[in-house]
């Protein structure tokens, strides 16, 4: 049974995954309402409204840490961010548990817009938080051995390397950004994971 293959309906999904599903229906209904009620797509004028910004930017502006998170600047950005939860999250929402997933999603949107405010970057988008997913899986393939297959371990690496390649050769992608979310997964796995925490993801 493969891990990263979903054969969930659309109910199934929702009941089964209920913070990715929350977090992707807040990332639609938020680009819904930009595109649609502000007239607001595109990179630059997201990233005035609630981007992440370089420190010097900011000036007491802290909400923005949070709300670049569910900003994004077409609909191939959107869905390519939103397929990549649908495919790689929700295996870990079971294996850590729904708590947990949604403190996930919290510290690495938060460890994304910090190395992106300390750097020369500015940006939008939840990829942050798919990095931070790589990061945590990672960090679960190094330290927690068991609690996943081989053939799972060696698509979570080659996720890992597609996804880094990308975000160096591909012009416009936030290597701050992607950086900051996958340190960030990570180091949530070395606080908040203990192999009594884990679900075997067979469980799924």
């Amino acid at each position: 049974m493969m891990m990263f293959y979903r054969r969930e309906s659309f109910k199934q999904f929702l009941q089964r995954y209920p913070i990715i599903s929350l977090i992707i229906a807040s990332n639609v209904a938020v680009f819904l309402y930009m595109g649609l009620v502000n007239g607001i797509w595109g990179s630059t004028p997201l990233v005035i409204k609630g981007g992440i910004l370089p420190s010097e930017f900011i000036d007491g502006e802290y909400w923005r840490f949070v709300t670049y998170a569910f900003l994004h600047d077409g609909l191939t950005h959107l869905i390519m961010n939103m397929f990549f939860l649908i495919i790689i999250a929700p295996p870990l929402e079971v294996m850590i548990g729904k708590l947990r997933m949604l403190f996930l999603f919290g510290f690495t949107i938060l460890s994304t817009s910090f190395i992106v405010s300390i750097g020369s970057q500015a940006g939008v988008g939840a990829s942050g938080f798919t990095y931070g997913i790589l990061g945590l899986y990672i960090y679960i393939v190094v330290f927690r051995k068991g609690f996943l297959d081989v053939n799972s371990r060696k698509i979570v690496l080659i996720w890992t390397i597609i996804g880094w390649v990308s975000t160096l050769l591909i012009p416009g992608i936030s290597v701050l950004g992607h950086f900051g979310g996958f340190v960030g997964g990570f180091i949530f796995g070395m606080l908040a994971i203990r192999r009594n925490t884990l679900k075997h993801w067979s469980s799924i």
